[in-house]
């Protein structure tokens, strides 16, 4: 008699897949170094060995590898993650090509293109810092009680960003307005109202709070921040001591 063997076999096979892909650094600051993360995922039914990560030219940008050793597996389903650090030594476009070397069938070398722009910061300054409102009567209806108006100027030689501007949450009596502002350019300035109304008198308690600046200013990331200070008192006039008969100015 004649009789048929049917024999299955189950095919494994690493593939990865690297994202971002390609990489870029569109605002990059000279002296202030930055830092991606990019992912190599392993989108097969077997183990990936890596077995080395390079960079082509390494004079703006470098590779953080955590510590990380080559040959490194990648189980299947798996991701490992490196850094690539973009730090310019001069103004310009710079460019280099991340080459991963593996041992997956489909997809054993991969390159990523690796870009970036870099230019002289922007330079936040704020005048006043800090901001004393001193003692300051309570609101009295809508108006707000104290404005202290606060210029945000731009020294540096990029476009500033004030993404938002916002006084502490748990300190309601001080406010800001407005929120955010538009691009700032090198050389000018913009200015924004930072008000105190205290709803009822805190002397002599100063109360305390903050200002606080979200830019792209590199060296004040992720907020720069302004004090603020003041007391609410009444605006009642009182006369002490009650009997001005007694004031003796001779003891």
């Amino acid at each position: 008699n004649q009789r048929t063997l049917l024999v299955r076999a189950n095919a494994t096979a690493a593939s990865l897949e690297i994202t971002p892909d390609p990489l870029r650094f569109a605002e990059g600051f000279l002296g202030f170094p930055e830092e991606r993360r990019v992912s190599i995922a392993n989108r097969g039914t077997a183990p990936a060995s890596l077995t080395s990560l390079a960079l082509a030219d390494v004079g703006a940008f470098a590779l953080s590898l955590g510590g990380a050793s080559f040959p490194l597996t990648i189980d299947a389903g798996a991701t490992f993650e490196l850094g690539i650090v973009f730090d310019a030594p001069a103004l310009g476009e710079h460019a280099t090509v991340l080459t991963v070397a593996s041992d997956a069938g489909s997809t054993p070398e991969i390159t990523v293109d690796v870009s970036g722009a870099a230019f002289d910061p922007p330079v936040l300054e704020v005048t006043p810092s800090p901001i004393d409102f001193g003692d300051t009567h309570r609101k009295v209806g809508t108006d707000p009680a104290a404005t202290v108006v606060l210029t945000v100027r731009n020294t540096g030689g990029y476009e500033l960003r004030v993404l938002s501007l916002a006084t502490t949450a748990s300190v309601a009596n001080f406010s800001v307005d407005p929120v955010a502002l538009a691009p700032i350019p090198p050389g000018a300035e913009a200015t924004v109202n930072v008000r105190y109304s205290p709803v009822a008198p805190t002397f002599p308690v100063v109360e305390r709070a903050a200002l606080s600046l979200v830019t792209n200013d590199p060296a004040h990331r992720p907020v720069f921040r302004v004090p603020l200070s003041g007391r609410g008192i009444d605006p009642a006039v009182f006369v002490l001591p009650a009997n001005p008969s007694e004031v003796n100015f001779y003891e």
